[in-house]
């Protein structure tokens, strides 16, 4: 009797990555081919040990045990609930961990991008919030804040947003420099969007808190927030000269302008799994 796959597909759709890991975690275990040549020769084995698969877990530990599996294909291209806690000092409330449980990305997805993709975590912090110092730590990520004030109150930097995964690019769009706002569009797959601001900036602080690595550097990338001349933002880390002494600087500049060091920043839209 076949049975409901909840929509998560057949076996046979698991790709060599999926179907290697899961056979290294059962060796681990003690598993041998000897057991799987067991469940192939013999039904009745093959039911009992689909019987125990099958046995009711709750939703919570099925989260718990993705949220796992997920942080280990991205390795440390993962910042989650516990590094937002350590590095950005959050406290996130039942309502937040709760909205997190679920990472909306698959695991086919994130083995197909965990080198070059960040999976984040990302909690309410505004722009302006994250110019702020962090826990333990003396790090101040903006750099030359007297001439970075210039966005105080624009609507994108004073925004919270809400609580959500993001699953960034860690590159600019490939072939994206030299080119407008409106043709750096057209580079972006269909299961591809253009992040915000926030996005970047969370992204880009924690994982520099967390690696030791910026991002972006000496590289602007444009995002989808617009300022109140209606330029859409852009955001790197480290200066395009030698004066600057590093850190994140955002700014803004027609959508027509062309510049070799102006791309496209990109995240994955959310699957539907």
């Amino acid at each position: 009797m076949s049975k409901k796959n909840n929509g998560m597909g057949g076996l046979w759709t698991a790709g060599f990555g999926q179907i290697g890991a899961t056979l290294k975690a059962l060796e681990n275990e003690g598993v041998t081919l000897e057991h799987l040549t067991w469940i192939r020769a013999d039904p009745d084995y093959a039911k009992k040990v689909a019987k125990v698969m099958l046995q009711g877990v709750s939703e919570k530990t099925k989260n718990s045990l993705d949220q796992k599996l997920k942080r280990r294909i991205m390795g440390r291209n993962f910042f989650g609930i516990e590094e937002a806690i350590k590095y950005f000092g959050i406290k996130p409330t039942k309502e937040q961990i709760s909205a997190l449980a679920k990472i909306p990305f698959t695991e086919a997805e994130l083995y197909e991008v965990r080198k070059t993709h960040l999976l984040v975590a990302v909690f309410p912090l505004s722009v302006w919030k994250m110019r702020g110092t962090y826990p333990d730590t003396d790090f101040k990520p903006f750099s030359a804040p007297y001439i970075n004030n210039w966005y105080g109150k624009e609507p994108f930097a004073n925004e919270c947003g809400e609580v959500s995964w993001q699953l960034i690019r860690t590159t600019p769009v490939a072939e994206s420099t030299l080119k407008t706002w409106d043709e750096q569009q057209k580079l972006l797959d269909n299961n591809e969007k253009t992040p915000t601001v926030r996005t970047m900036v969370y992204a880009i602080i924690g994982h520099r808190l967390m690696t030791g690595i910026w991002l972006f550097k000496r590289i602007r990338v444009r995002c989808s927030d617009v300022d109140s001349k209606g330029y859409h933002v852009d955001i790197y880390s480290g200066c395009l000269d030698r004066l600057c002494p590093g850190g994140i600087e955002i700014n803004h500049s027609s959508n027509d302008i062309c510049d070799q060091h102006i791309g496209l920043a990109v995240s994955r839209k959310i699957s539907t799994q």
